[in-house]
């Protein structure tokens, strides 16, 4: 705060023991806030392994096992192979066109021996019902039928395949395969990691990192394999899944970690392990449901080259207002509850949203992804902010005198209005940005509750009550509380 401490005004009412005090404390006093200020740790959810951590062990000599026994803890290590189907989200308007390659083939699913296509400009694949309608193009425009058989189809061929999508031409491995208006890559287990690991890491980090990278990527896809059997895909290519890439995104060093850790994966209780990761941690692992993906902290995820540990974001009141409608100008933006380890008590769990003309409650994943937020592991800066609230009474508390005047917190500060307050044994303490912490107790406490505290008529109390005896009185932001030889005078 930087500012010097004015001496504190106090006003003491002449009711033997019983005491109302109002103190202001300069510097804290602030305009109401038209943005706020989010601090936060990591980028994504946080469960299991940062990627960004894993770099930074790497960084440190972990090898791929080591790493992922840490992320991963009580997991084994096993084999997979087989195929992968992944949904193409591409190209999901109802057919499959295909350049056509030399060694061209067309395969039904349902049975009977590969048919090799006569050369041709472009092969489609329509889903008609119950049945595939396979048609040929010398020029992707003007279509003549070439087959028509129930079932699902899929064309194949020596080498990638060129598919025509709305946004352009995509190459794949293995074959492609129209299921009911969706494209479907299917292709071995080890090909379709070369599509995915230099998506979701940079080919430039350390050798044992992309390791790592592989493995996880390879077990998170084997167990949706398992989960995704009686679908027509396993996978999808987006961040819903696992991103991939086809053929454009291989990258000779991925290929490589793939290459070297080939069909490992990694299993607890026998059945592949539910192996999520996040871009980064923020230093603290959020627990993931199970025994393997717990929540520790992370010394891995804060190394120097991680510009994703630590970020900050201003968002005016104006887009959040547009964010959760129906409330008014926003005014408060409160944490409620948190998740617990790492700074600030963890993770916002639940967040409240206050505006001139009403209120919502949301949780800090849903404020994340309607703010553009990179985490819901966040404080909120700003004298509306819960975080700042509490960091302003606290410090109004230790100001006023502390446990010696105020005595105990008798539980957490509790935001009302534009401001907030804490209960102590002794008193209260009121903090706003108009009027700065002030600190009330005895009748006069007594008084301003009946008359409806901060949230009735007369406001937040301020530092410009008087004490000239035998009359006290507290001045409030719109009326007077009077106490004089007993009796108790409220104005409006």
């Amino acid at each position: 705060m930087g500012s010097v401490l004015k001496k504190a005004q106090v006003l003491v009412v002449a009711m033997a023991a019983a005491l109302a005090t109002a103190v202001l404390v300069p510097g804290q006093a602030q305009a109401a806030e038209t943005s706020f200020t989010f601090t936060g740790h990591g980028y994504g959810h946080g469960r299991g392994m940062s990627q960004y951590g894993a770099q930074g062990a790497a960084l440190r000599g972990l090898n791929a096992r080591q790493i992922l026994d840490f992320y991963y803890p009580g997991t084994k290590q096993a084999q997979a192979a087989g195929q992968i189907r992944v949904q193409l989200s591409a190209d999901t308007d109802g057919d499959t066109i295909v350049a056509h390659a030399p060694g061209m083939q067309l395969r039904w699913l349902s049975g009977g021996a590969a048919t090799t296509l006569p050369a041709a400009g472009w092969w489609r694949l329509r889903a008609v019902g119950a049945n595939t309608v396979v048609e040929m193009s010398s020029n992707a425009r003007a279509w003549s039928s070439w087959a028509t058989r129930p079932g699902v189809a899929e064309l194949e061929a020596v080498g990638p395949l060129t598919l025509r999508t709305s946004s352009g031409d995509r190459h794949y491995r293995g074959a492609l395969r129209q299921v009911g208006g969706d494209t479907v890559n299917v292709l071995g287990l080890e090909t379709y990691l070369q599509g995915v690991v230099a998506k979701e890491m940079p080919a430039s980090w350390k050798a044992a990192a992309l390791q790592s990278q592989a493995i996880a990527a390879r077990t998170y896809v084997v167990r949706l394999r398992q989960l995704n059997a009686s679908r027509s895909y396993d996978t999808c290519d987006t961040t819903s899944c696992q991103v991939y890439g086809g053929q454009a995104a291989e990258v000779a060093a991925t290929n490589n970690a793939i290459a070297a850790t080939s069909g490992q994966i990694r299993t607890h209780g026998g059945s592949p392990a539910l192996t999520q990761y996040s871009s980064s941690s923020g230093g603290h692992t959020v627990y993931g449901g199970v025994a393997y993906l717990p929540a520790q902290a992370d010394p891995y995820d804060g190394f120097s080259g991680n510009p994703m540990h630590s970020w900050t974001k201003t968002v005016s009141a104006a887009v959040i207002g547009k964010a959760f409608p129906g409330i008014g100008a926003v005014t408060q933006v409160t944490v409620l509850t948190r998740s617990g380890g790492g700074e600030w008590g963890g993770r916002a769990a639940k967040v409240k949203v206050t505006g001139t003309r009403g209120s919502v409650s949301t949780t800090g994943s849903t404020m994340r992804s309607r703010l553009g937020l990179r985490s819901d592991w966040f404080t909120i800066g700003g004298a509306a902010s819960m975080d700042s609230l509490t960091q302003q009474v606290q410090a109004g508390y230790r100001t006023l005198g502390g446990r010696k005047v105020l005595g105990r917190a008798r539980g957490p500060v509790r935001a009302v209005g534009k401001g907030g307050f804490r209960v102590y044994t002794k008193g209260r303490v009121y903090w706003s940005p108009a009027t700065g912490a002030v600190r009330v107790r005895g009748k006069g406490l007594r008084a301003y509750l009946r008359a409806g505290g901060p949230s009735g008529k007369l406001g937040f109390p301020t530092s410009a009550s008087l004490r000239i005896r035998p009359v006290a009185t507290l001045v409030f932001e719109h009326g007077q509380i009077t106490v004089r030889r007993g009796k108790i005078l409220i104005r409006h």
